[in-house]
């Protein structure tokens, strides 16, 4: 069941349930789900947000510029089919260091950038901004797991002084 799954620290998938909903109806046919990627979650989760009037435009606007930075990262670390429950603290941590050196990206990856508008182009980035794009991915990675979409958030796995000065702002 779902909670000896949980309590057994099992990754629970959609996999792992149509495995198990096999077994309950005694191995009859189940129609295979696709789990969805992280930035589908991602993108689902924020335009769910806009949608129901959880967040306002410019936070909407917001995660959707994350959401890009987030794309060209998987892109570039081929992770581009990653889904939420493998999206790591160690993942967390590079996506970190991407944020700062993404404009150093612009000369090795010009199939990825080529398409954005010299606006849309990566500059240098401050920890203000790092901060803020960290603390949204925080939101989304807090509210997946209150819904118990994924086992752990990756935020919690880092040390918390760690996790304080990656998420701190000064102004």
């Amino acid at each position: 069941s779902f909670n000896d799954a949980k309590a057994l620290k099992i990754k629970i998938t959609a996999k792992y349930l149509i495995e198990q909903l096999q077994i309950k109806s005694g191995n009859k046919k189940v129609e295979e789900v696709k789990e969805n990627t992280f930035l589908q979650d991602y993108t689902s989760f924020y335009e769910n947000w806009y949608n129901k009037k959880i967040i306002g435009l410019s936070r909407y606007n917001h995660y959707k510029v994350c959401g890009g930075m987030l794309e060209r990262f998987l892109k570039i670390k081929k992770l581009s089919n990653i889904t939420s429950n493998e999206f790591t603290a160690d993942v967390l941590l590079d996506f970190q260091d991407f944020l700062f050196k993404e404009h150093t990206y612009l000369d090795k990856y010009p199939d990825i950038y080529n398409d954005l508008s010299t606006k849309q182009l990566p500059k240098e980035r401050s920890q203000n901004t790092v901060a803020s794009k960290l603390t949204g991915l925080k939101t989304f990675f807090s509210e997946m797991e209150e819904k118990d979409l994924i086992p752990v958030n990756p935020f919690r796995k880092i040390a918390k002084r760690e996790r304080e000065i990656m998420l701190k702002e000064s102004y």
